[in-house]
């Protein structure tokens, strides 16, 4: 699969205290040109390392969407970035709404 465009959000400009967080979004991949869809955290004076992805369609409803949420560990000059891929080919979009960053983990005590 050859990736052509990508998109990125994230939270390098920002200050997040040091302790664990919780991650929560709603996604949308549909279509057939679909590359990918990735979560990374870590420290911003290091590598980031990979929390989620999705590879490929993930529904051919045109109106359904998907909830990923997952625990992000502390660090100490956390950065969280989402990355969005297309793939080979223009038939496809992804999306994301919803995202909420909670200190704490979602995990935790159970």
């Amino acid at each position: 699969m050859v990736i052509r465009a990508k998109a990125i959000l994230t939270t390098e400009a920002t200050n997040l205290q040091a302790c664990p967080y919780c991650l929560s979004f709603k996604y949308h991949m549909r279509g057939v040109a679909i590359g990918s869809l990735e979560v990374f955290a870590g420290d911003k004076t290091s590598s980031l390392t990979s929390f989620w992805k999705k590879i490929g369609p993930q529904t051919q409803d045109p109106v359904k969407w998907n909830t990923g949420t997952m625990d992000i560990p502390q660090f100490s000059n956390l950065v969280i970035t989402i990355v969005g891929s297309i793939g080979d080919g223009e038939v496809g979009d992804i999306a994301i709404d919803d995202s909420f960053l909670q200190a704490g983990a979602y995990n935790a005590g159970k």
